[in-house]
């Protein structure tokens, strides 16, 4: 049956063949001009061929190659390829992704070899490893994880409108508060009295730094997506981090394996700081190379003093290769006197407010001078859209700019909403063609709205 099977299979192709060439031979046979399309399937070595007739007809031809070394080479690389980069790579991401992802891959690698050995020196610290676990581990240990998930609820409370608003800075953080935890940890061998407490504030500061990363990633991700592939993109980047956690396990095994590390505190001590600076040099590059191209406020400080200084709009690349964004320092529109765009009506006088907002109904922000000129706060309108937050921006700024100068007038906000007036627009379409998207930015949390 099985042979009678294949014997039909052989024929079938026969005659497929033959009609080909059949076909073949009566196109030569025409003196008619053919217009070929050739795609050439690089994973399956073949190469179809569609010719299509002056009659109208379109001809299918199918060739296979040959296999050879440079075949193989190629076809594993392909297969790698579709496991662990996003399909349509490199077309259907940003160009800056591989060089964010490269630097990511390797902090994670390092950074679980960190982890292998904090966690067998807890084990170690716990009496795990040269004992039978009793009922008071199991107690400690079910309480440092509820003590950390406590403190993740907490922080996820607190800071979560902070993950899209900087994204670069909270990432940043959380490599660093995952380090300090990973330190945490190993004092375990110097303390075991105070493993409990210990290991609780390591797990909230893990915990932190875990909920900080998880939250940040969908941003970076979503600013990756070009084609609507987000889950494509977020199911590679789980792959490559599994790929790298295996590869620092391997790594510390067989550091453990062949040298005296985890027998000599020096030593233990020395590979936790050497992991760790790779881990927060590689964290740092990944960042550097991000390019976003929505606005948050640091970004908008940076393109807005640009464009009153020079006139000119950095593009989001000249931005992030400026090396102005700061990531680990404080950010430069933290200046005095602060742009505060969430104004609470209880750090001002209401009649300012009210005055303002009779003066100009139809906007939908508001802007107020603080009386000791400190602070520039700014009220946004319950329907103010994203636009109107980087308008609200760009006349705060032009404010703060007089400050500085010691350019103090009465009609400081008119003569500012004025000059916002005439150049807002040209500076929006700038901005637009330079490759920024206002429509989506994230410069401020919006905690409060007022309704006029």
């Amino acid at each position: 049956m099985l042979l009678r099977h294949a014997s039909k299979k052989n024929s079938r192709k026969h005659r497929g063949l033959m009609a080909v060439k059949r076909l073949c031979s009566n196109i030569a046979n025409r003196s008619t001009r053919i217009t070929s399309i050739k795609h050439i399937d690089t994973e399956q070595k073949t190469t179809r061929i569609f010719q299509k007739l002056d009659d109208g007809r379109v001809l299918e031809k199918v060739e296979t190659k040959k296999k050879t070394m440079k075949d193989y080479v190629l076809y594993t690389k392909n297969f790698l390829s579709t496991c662990f980069l996003p399909s349509g790579y490199p077309h259907s991401v940003t160009p800056d992704y591989i060089h964010y992802y490269k630097w990511v891959f390797i902090q994670r690698m390092v950074g679980t070899c960190s982890y292998v050995l904090a966690t067998h020196a807890l084990l170690l610290s716990a009496g795990i490893v040269s004992s039978a676990s009793g009922i008071a581990m199991v107690i400690s240990w079910v309480l440092k994880d509820g003590l950390g998930s406590l403190g993740m609820i907490l922080s996820a409370k607190l800071l979560s409108n902070r993950y899209d608003a900087d994204t670069k800075r909270s990432k940043w953080k959380a490599d660093v508060m995952q380090n300090i935890g990973t330190g945490i940890d190993l004092c375990t061998t110097i303390f075991p009295s105070l493993f409990l407490p210990l290991a609780s504030l390591s797990n909230v500061i893990k915990g932190i730094a875990g909920l900080t990363k998880g939250a940040t990633k969908a941003s970076v991700n979503r600013h990756f997506s070009q084609h609507q592939n987000m889950g494509d993109i977020t199911a590679k980047t789980y792959i490559q981090g599994l790929v790298g956690y295996l590869l620092g396990m391997g790594i510390t095994v067989l550091l453990t394996t062949f040298t005296p590390v985890l027998d000599v505190p020096w030593m233990i001590w020395s590979c936790y700081f050497v992991f760790g600076g790779i881990h927060l040099g590689s964290g740092y590059l990944a960042l550097s190379n991000l390019k976003f191209k929505s606005l948050n406020e640091q970004r908008t400080w940076i393109l807005l003093d640009n464009f009153f200084t020079t006139g000119e709009i950095y593009t989001p690349s000249e931005l992030n290769s400026s090396k102005k964004e700061c990531i680990v320092l404080k950010s430069p529109s933290r200046i005095q006197p602060l742009i505060n765009m969430n104004g609470k009506i209880d750090t001002i006088k209401c009649e300012n407010l009210v005055d303002m907002i009779e003066q100009h109904p139809s906007h939908k922000f508001q802007i107020i001078i603080s009386d000791e000129l400190d602070n520039i706060n700014i009220f946004l309108h319950e329907q103010a859209e994203d636009i109107d937050i980087v308008e609200a921006y760009f006349t705060a700024i032009q404010i703060q700019r007089k400050l500085i100068n010691k350019l103090y007038s009465e009609d400081i906000v008119e003569q500012c909403l004025t000059n916002t007036k005439k150049l807002f627009k040209t500076f929006c379409e700038t901005a637009e063609k330079q490759g920024w998207n206002l429509g989506k930015n994230t410069v401020t949390n919006c905690k409060y709205r007022i309704n006029w």
